[in-house]
């Protein structure tokens, strides 16, 4: 007779018992967290802890209270996190709701801010999402979504809620919370639809939580979650305060680009070197500012004669892309005047450049607030000087902006 292979009945209920009694004499997790008060000790208010006032701090920083400033003049704050408590105020509930949308860094901040239990919806009705089974022998059964899937048991009796487990009530399903913020793994619990198999729930909710995935995206959340050392918003930050910068370096250089233009003042000199007698117009301006505005002065001193290759925003090719744009706007702006004030009367005339390239001036004429102006087009290169060819030129023009020959007087 051979040698049984596997435990008898006897010896598996004895093993069990064995489990059970070792289980039992393990301490319970609220051993390792609540501490126990001594009999007439103060009890520790935890508003007023250190590791409570740390995380107050961390937050009045985060959130832009203080009143450091740049050496700009501006306030450090981070956009995003104000328009994040801007729209935390009224979002949805439903975790629905944001699965047909893409989770960027702004809704994933809004659902670390609001946390689990404020889209978790378990005090919800059940029974709009019930569904029908049929049976191996062939009856028919509605199973409903119940709130013992937001427990889980543990072996030494423990119960402890699943936190990460959300319930759409637009959807009828249930939803993962970290995974749909962080999983790059696509599962049933951030899926589209999400999962609502309500015969097999418990044990998809079981595989699930014990997924690798799932562990990933709750150790991320739990990161994410932490305000003191959030490495995201030191770069928001960060990010904000070069931005900051940047911009009021452009502030000053738009300033003195458009004195310039407005004046047809020459911009370039012989050379392009700040301390130069001979730099020219608006590197001479430049200087002139610095020694009034101290962030000026400190941003030439630092970035003036790098040359090529270091971002400045002080070099020819800035100000040529400026005075581009700028032409554009003023452009526009002429067009819109002209398609408001309706007719209008038209001068062109040609002439060669320095390049000898034959030009078409093109002037308009036309009322506006009830005086007559006179606004220069543009330059248009031409071949010919044959008039078929120049009306076709200035037909072409006016198309070009939207403006009807028809009300054409002159």
């Amino acid at each position: 007779m051979s040698k049984r292979s596997y435990p008898s009945g006897a010896e598996k209920k004895k093993k069990a018992a064995h489990q059970k009694e070792a289980i039992g004499k393990l301490p319970k997790l609220t051993a390792f967290f609540t501490p126990e008060t001594p009999a007439g000790s103060k009890k520790i208010d935890p508003s007023n802890s250190p590791l409570q006032q740390d995380t107050e701090k961390t937050s009045e920083l985060i959130s832009g209270s203080g009143n450091d400033e740049h050496r700009d003049g501006t306030t450090p704050t981070t956009d995003l996190i104000k328009q994040v408590q801007d729209l935390t105020e009224n979002i949805s509930q439903d975790p629905g709701d944001y699965c047909d949308a893409v989770f960027t860094e702004q809704v994933r901040e809004i659902w670390i801010r609001k946390g689990p239990a404020f889209f978790q919806n378990k005090d919800c009705d059940f029974s709009e999402a019930s569904r029908t089974y049929t049976e191996f022998d062939g009856r028919i059964k509605t199973r409903n979504l119940h709130k013992t899937v937001f427990i889980r048991r543990l072996k030494n009796n423990e119960s402890v809620e699943r936190k990460w487990l959300l319930y759409s009530p637009l959807k009828r399903s249930v939803f993962c919370y970290s995974c749909c913020l962080f999983s790059a793994s696509k599962t049933s619990f951030n899926s589209l639809s999400g999962c609502n198999d309500w015969k097999h729930i418990n044990n998809l909710i079981l595989e699930h939580e014990n997924s690798l995935a799932h562990r990933q995206s709750m150790m991320t959340y739990i990161a994410r979650s932490k305000i003191i050392g959030r490495v995201d918003v030191d770069l928001l930050s960060q990010y904000k305060t070069e931005v900051d910068y940047w911009k009021s370096v452009l502030k000053r250089i738009v300033a003195v680009i458009k004195f310039l233009a407005s004046r047809g003042l020459a911009f370039r000199g012989d050379n392009e070197t700040f301390g130069s007698q001979n730099n020219g117009n608006y590197l001479g301006c430049m200087e002139l500012l610095s020694e009034f505005d101290p962030f000026l002065a400190d941003h030439i001193k630092k970035y003036g004669n790098l040359g090529k290759g270091n971002t400045s925003y002080l070099s020819a090719n800035i100000c040529n892309e400026f005075i581009d744009i700028m032409g554009k706007k003023v452009l526009m702006t002429i067009v819109s005047e002209l398609k408001t004030a309706k007719y209008y009367s038209i001068s062109v005339d040609s002439t060669p450049d320095l390049s000898h390239i034959d030009q078409l001036t093109f002037i308009v004429r036309y009322v506006k607030d009830g005086v007559p102006v006179e606004r220069f087009i543009q330059f248009l290169p031409i071949k010919e000087h044959k008039a078929e060819y120049l009306a076709e030129t200035v037909l072409r023009l006016l198309e070009n902006y939207g403006v009807s020959i028809k009300d054409c007087r002159g």
